[in-house]
């Protein structure tokens, strides 16, 4: 599973080039993956992929219009993801449903089974460190009830961001 993961951020590094913001995104979102995934279960290999490959649909999107939006990433995202994946010898099915993840990944209903919840809380615990580090804690906290997936994401998202 190392050198899995060996090759993934190989991947990623090689896709985003110098964005380091990018590069460090996608490897805290692995990070709180991985931590959600050992609770709640489901499938390492296509957790550690969707972790570290969500968003690279960011930088087509950005040459091609200059920016992106969620809509974009989930749109641009998983043809890279599918290439990349198969260029490292990645289970057929379980690029598909990576695939799926990447290109739903800002949209609530996601993908049925294990694996979308884990990404969604582990971004989100990312994203909402980073845009909201300062929000009143009420707010904080209105926002990890509403729109974590999971409990281990929940429970995560408390100790981190209501410290």
């Amino acid at each position: 599973m190392n050198f899995l993961k060996a090759q993934l951020v190989r991947a990623l590094i090689s896709h985003f080039g110098d964005d380091d913001r990018r590069i460090d995104h996608a490897l805290a979102v692995t990070y709180w993956a991985e931590r959600i995934l050992e609770v709640e279960g489901g499938d390492r290999e296509v957790v550690l992929a969707v972790g570290l490959l969500h968003d690279v649909g960011i930088k087509p999107a950005e040459a091609e219009h200059g920016y992106n939006n969620g809509k974009m990433q989930e749109t641009y995202g998983p043809p890279i993801v599918r290439e990349i994946l198969a260029g490292i010898g990645f289970d057929a099915s379980k690029t598909e449903e990576a695939c799926a993840i990447v290109g739903a990944h800002h949209t609530p209903a996601g993908v049925p089974g294990p694996n979308f919840p884990i990404l969604w809380d582990a971004d989100m615990i990312v994203n909402l460190g980073d845009e909201l580090a300062d929000a009143p804690r009420q707010k904080l906290e209105s926002i990890i009830e509403k729109s974590f997936k999971t409990e281990t994401g929940r429970a995560l998202a408390r100790n981190v961001l209501l410290k």
